[in-house]
């Protein structure tokens, strides 16, 4: 969380949501689980039932925990414990699935579609942060040939299970990014408790060793976090040699909705190219993200039919960012939009999000340049250093 992009996302409460539920799924803590008593059942049918409203590729997760609750009350008449989780978890679930139905007319939010190939199969592209869960979710088949299994080895075979059909789906029909694997490092975080706990129980001279290192991370990891105070210190940066120390640091996202506060009318509505939720919360402006608002298909199907400059006038959308592409720069394709450098300005060539085809373009001119600010996605600090901010003559 410190190093990576995990702050402020979904992410941290989709971990600590996973934590409860195995907590409550295998007796980590009987002491806890003989105090609930009948209530475990349906506390964690609502647990689970609030896993999936996290993140919704957490089904997976979730589907191992209730086949494993299977599992474990097969041939016992305690079935009906299991049918009380699913029905609990199935209302939590139910009312924001009907509201997505009622309002868009389709399950899924458009933020998993567009990224989605399902039922076509794509290519598996491994990425380098995936290499740790990988090798955690192998290691942890050794559990599988063991007849008794402790509930630690419980934790470890659920979490190693959920990551693998995870890994399976979304490297065959979608897109990885780290903050999506909560449960993989949640299995990378188990496998090595195992693993220096196997080690220390055989070199039990080494037991000093865990106290130290527990220390030592934590100092460091409390270090690296307060650099943000006033550097702009990140995994990304720090890889890329690009950190800097300042008296106060601004998030770029957050310098740019400053500035937009400052310079356009309260309430303005802006087309983004790419980090809509930062730059919307500390601007207040009404914010148009390029791979399409949340839920509403309507957008992916006028933005095809009317193009883009007839949405963007209709809409009254006044402003649009993107990457800044310097003199000499010819092509910039970033989500979905590829921009071109012209002798008066940008062409940006508009791309629907669902469909992938063509919403027209549209000519941003340097006479329409409000300002320019630092990059807001700083994977792309190193090509696209800033960002502008042009207004759209309609």
């Amino acid at each position: 969380m410190v190093l990576g992009i995990w702050r402020l996302t979904e992410a941290n409460l989709a971990l600590i949501l996973q934590i409860g539920v195995l907590i409550l799924t295998a007796p980590v803590f009987p002491a806890l689980q003989r105090r609930l008593g009948k209530w475990r059942e349906p506390l964690l049918g609502f647990m689970l039932g609030c896993t999936i409203l996290a993140r919704l590729d957490l089904v997976f997760f979730v589907a191992i925990v209730l086949i494993y609750e299977f599992l474990r009350r097969a041939n016992t008449p305690r079935n009906q414990s299991l049918a009380l989780q699913i029905s609990i978890m199935t209302v939590v679930i139910a009312p924001y699935l009907i509201w997505n139905v009622y309002f868009f007319h389709h399950i899924m939010p458009i933020s998993g579609a567009t990224k989605s190939t399902f039922p076509h199969f794509q290519p598996w592209h491994f990425e380098l942060f995936m290499i740790p869960v990988i090798v955690s979710v192998l290691l942890n088949v050794i559990f599988l040939l063991m007849r008794e299994r402790t509930t630690f080895v419980v934790l470890c075979v659920i979490t190693a299970a959920a990551t693998a059909l995870h890994l399976i789906y979304t490297l065959s029909f979608g897109d990885m990014a780290p903050w999506y694997m909560t449960t993989g490092y949640l299995n990378v975080s188990l496998s090595i408790i195992w693993l220096v706990d196997y080690v220390l129980t055989r070199r039990p001279s080494l037991a000093w060793v865990e106290t130290a290192a527990v220390f030592l991370l934590f100092a460091a990891f409390l270090t690296l976090a307060s650099l943000r105070l006033f550097s702009n210190f990140s995994y990304a940066r720090l890889t890329q040699g690009r950190v800097s120390f300042h008296g106060i640091y601004y998030e770029p996202g957050h310098a740019l909705a400053i500035k937009l506060r400052e310079t356009l009318p309260l309430g303005s509505r802006i087309y983004v190219f790419d980090a809509p939720g930062g730059v919307a919360f500390y601007s207040g402006m009404s914010i148009l993200p390029s791979d399409g608002l949340v839920t509403d298909y309507t957008y992916n199907t006028d933005l095809g039919m009317e193009g883009f400059v007839k949405y963007a006038k209709e809409h009254q959308i006044d402003y649009f960012i993107t990457t800044y592409l310097q003199p000499g720069h010819t092509d910039g394709k970033d989500l979905g939009i590829n921009s071109e450098r012209t002798s008066a300005g940008q062409l940006m060539h508009i791309v629907v999000p669902l469909t992938h085809q063509s919403a027209g373009s549209i000519t941003l001119s340097d006479s329409d340049l409000l300002f320019r600010s630092n990059e807001i996605n700083p994977y792309f600090e190193t090509r696209f250093p800033e960002v502008g901010v042009w207004r759209i003559q309609n």
